[in-house]
């Protein structure tokens, strides 16, 4: 008998707790306004199968709570059930359908998109993302979606001098990988440290690494009062194949009279994975502002910049290096904080913050039309100032 007492016990703890997570979830989203995307003007099918994966940061708190927000109405984590929680919204959509599909191979990976590569054929993970100066190898994993066979391997990573690294992105180009690295190194006591991009090409019949080539150090660019910061551009953006990885440099100069650093100006070279070479980005100066907001898709490089009610986004194509400027004519201002691009099926989703609000527009990129113009709305408009949205992410189903 005492044994059913125990098992009774148990499953009252059980149900206590999980009454306990729901209210408390349910009490913790009431204190989240609600939003919505709500049509300006413009074709609603543009937006229909839009979902924007943010987080609203009250004032009073320096976390906040992610939530998604589509025309229906925003649910916010706290919101989910616990099953769902465990995924969170903050996960890239790419890593949790990879894991739905692909469930054992996904088994232990992270969810790092530079570390992943997918093709019709393949699903290549390299890792781990960040390699401290302990760690002297690339785990490689591919899986062939035709035959379910699962090949592992370990390379050798011949630069041992680094502090650490992480990688910026991976791409299969016929029998070879190409693993993309950030590398940083101390100075010591009386030198700068130094970043370099690094290119470690494997040949995966042998399963080595075949060259390591630097395509980028700031090493020798510090002057004393002038540096340069490392940055990649398209990393994150995608783990299918690419042409191209784009990464900019930020050139800062030390101002003593204020104690301060500024940007100066901002370059941007593209190393392309086929040719195994960089290739020059020839920019006019009004591109080479930190100001502006920069998204890559495919061989075409976008600028974003923003005049109140006007919105210009200039495509440079490196193929052919080509510029042509777009020119969007809003109803109502385009917000200038957190922007948020994407291209995808060839129109441009962006999304951006301001005091009053955020923007959603979508934009024919062939066309060059506007196809929708709406905005991130609240149930309660002091929302915007009592906080702020913080995108992390554009899912277009």
């Amino acid at each position: 008998m005492l044994r059913y007492w125990k098992l009774i016990g148990i499953f009252t703890i059980i149900i206590l707790s999980v009454g306990t997570y729901y209210v408390q979830a349910g009490l913790a989203s009431n204190n989240y306004p609600d939003f919505s995307i709500q049509k300006i003007s413009g074709d609603d099918k543009a937006v229909e199968d839009l979902t924007l994966i943010t987080r609203y940061v009250s004032n009073n708190h320096s976390y906040g709570d992610y939530l998604k927000i589509t025309r229906e109405g925003s649910v916010y984590q706290s919101e989910l059930s616990y099953m769902d929680r465990l995924t969170g919204l903050y996960i890239d959509s790419e890593i949790k359908r990879l894991q739905k599909d692909y469930r054992n191979f996904m088994r232990g990976k992270g969810e790092s998109i530079p570390t992943f590569f997918e093709n019709e054929e393949w699903l290549v993970h390299v890792g781990p993302f960040g390699i401290d100066y302990h760690e002297t190898s690339f785990e490689v994993e591919m899986l062939d979606k035709n035959t379910k066979d699962v090949t592992s391997f370990q390379v050798n990573i011949p630069d041992k001098n680094y502090q650490y690294m992480n990688i910026q992105d991976v791409q299969m180009i016929q029998d070879e990988l190409s693993i993309v690295t950030r590398n940083f190194y101390s100075g010591g006591p009386s030198q700068s440290d130094t970043e370099e991009f690094h290119v470690y090409r494997v040949d995966i019949g042998n399963q080595k690494i075949i060259s390591d080539d630097v395509i980028y150090s700031n090493e020798g660019d510090y002057t004393g009062s002038e540096w340069t910061h490392l940055g990649e551009v398209n990393s994150y953006s995608s783990i299918g194949q690419e042409d191209y990885f784009v990464f900019r440099l930020d050139y800062v100069e030390q101002d003593d009279r204020a104690d301060s650093s500024m940007h100066t100006r901002t370059e941007y070279i593209a190393y392309e994975y086929a040719a195994n070479e960089l290739v020059e980005i020839d920019l006019p100066d009004k591109l080479k502002g930190i100001e502006n907001i920069v998204h890559v898709n495919g061989s075409t490089i976008y600028f974003i910049e923003t005049k109140e009610e006007e919105l210009q986004i200039t495509a440079y194509h490196i193929e052919n290096q080509e510029l042509n400027t777009i020119d969007i004519q809003t109803t109502e201002e385009v917000y200038d904080m957190n922007y948020f691009p994407i291209v995808k099926n060839g129109n441009m989703y962006i999304t951006n913050f301001g005091d009053e609000g955020a923007n959603v527009l979508v934009i024919d990129t062939e066309t060059e039309e506007l196809l929708y113009e709406g905005k991130v709305e609240s149930t309660d408009q002091q929302s915007f100032k009592d906080g702020y949205l913080d995108f992390n992410q554009i899912i277009v189903e």
